[in-house]
């Protein structure tokens, strides 16, 4: 029986990386990220790929928007067998110069939400 692995962070960097790793026929991913369009595609090419893509539009840093995600993935899928967290992002300035808000999600994404 092929795993069925929930990706946040699927639509760019490690996480989309990771999506198109694990594309195998058989395989259900579901991809977690904000942005619906990057999702789309990324459903597309898993799709081509022998995969089941589930796209769901999730703000890892909305507490709710994660229960939620995960509700919908179980729902759809009966199961989730494996949480793969590679939602990410960084401020690119020296310390001193981060506003607060800048700090805040990048704690809240870094590490509260995954």
């Amino acid at each position: 029986m092929q795993q069925v692995i929930v990706i946040t962070g699927a639509s760019r960097g490690i996480g989309r990386a990771t999506v198109l790793a694990l594309a195998k026929p058989g395989s259900t991913l579901v991809l977690a990220a904000r942005d619906e369009d990057a999702l789309r595609t990324l459903g597309d090419e898993v799709t081509a790929l022998g995969a089941q893509a589930v796209p769901i539009l999730c703000d890892i840093t909305s507490e709710t928007q994660v229960q939620q995600t995960m509700a919908e993935a179980a729902a759809i899928t009966g199961r989730i067998d494996v949480l793969i967290n590679s939602a990410g992002g960084a401020v690119i300035a020296p310390f001193e110069q981060l506003a607060l808000e800048q700090w805040e999600h990048a704690l809240r994404t870094l590490l509260t939400g995954t």
